[in-house]
């Protein structure tokens, strides 16, 4: 069972979700949305994964002109993020949605305080940068090994407090929020301790399918509500 939010985070998922359904009544039903998904080796497996799914790469939402563009790097850290959207910009045009999936091969490593601070800052460029790309922000997932701590419990804790703090900034910067409450830290869910299995990249994929849909076209600010 997930973790329940404070009243704060709360007042702020309801206050993001009005201004997104408002957006989202605004468009138009052909409008297309461009959606890139930036991380790590996590999104760089799922997308192998969703290749052999029904409805591809793009998740069974060209239907509803949503198109997806998979960006993941193994490795890739939160300090990599900006410069790696940087690169993406000189590609082409700038997506309407931007979900980061990044995070987890940072914790240990670097304190929570820096990493939000990093947070922040990726928010803050976005913003610059991307005026008119929405952010969302997919929560980091539980592992059961983690790279530089064998202290599980000390870990699950920094992953709930970057979470809540780049959840939080999704929301003040009017973007949203894709939690994974279904995928728990054991061996059913991980092939190595660290990353997915086919079963957890099936729930994975389909969070991700439902939150993208129920964001983008019915301005939820965050899924699973």
């Amino acid at each position: 069972m997930p973790p329940r939010r404070s009243k704060r985070m709360r007042i702020e998922t309801t206050r993001a979700s009005e201004s997104r359904t408002a957006r989202t009544r605004e468009q138009r039903p052909n409008d297309k949305q461009k959606v890139w998904l930036v991380g790590s080796s996590i999104l760089k497996h799922a997308q192998l994964e969703a290749f052999l799914r029904p409805g591809g790469l793009h998740l069974n939402l060209k239907r509803l002109n949503i198109s997806l563009w998979w960006q993941g790097n193994s490795g890739l850290k939160l300090s990599q993020v900006e410069q790696k959207l940087k690169t993406l910009a000189k590609v082409g045009p700038a997506p309407n949605v931007i979900l980061i999936h990044c995070g987890g091969n940072d914790l240990g490593e670097t304190s929570i305080r820096k990493l939000r601070l990093v947070c922040m800052k990726i928010f803050q460029f976005i913003q610059t940068n991307f005026p008119h790309s929405m952010v969302i922000w997919s929560c980091i997932l539980p592992r059961i090994q983690w790279r530089y701590s064998q202290n599980s419990r000390a870990m699950e804790s920094q992953r709930e407090r970057l979470n809540s703090c780049a959840s939080r900034l999704a929301l003040r910067y009017d973007g949203a929020i894709i939690r994974h409450p279904d995928i728990k830290p054991d061996s059913l869910f991980f092939c190595d301790g660290v990353h997915l299995s086919k079963l957890a990249n099936a729930v994975f994929l389909n969070t991700l399918q439902g939150g993208l849909e129920a964001i983008l076209t019915k301005g939820h600010a965050c899924y699973p509500a």
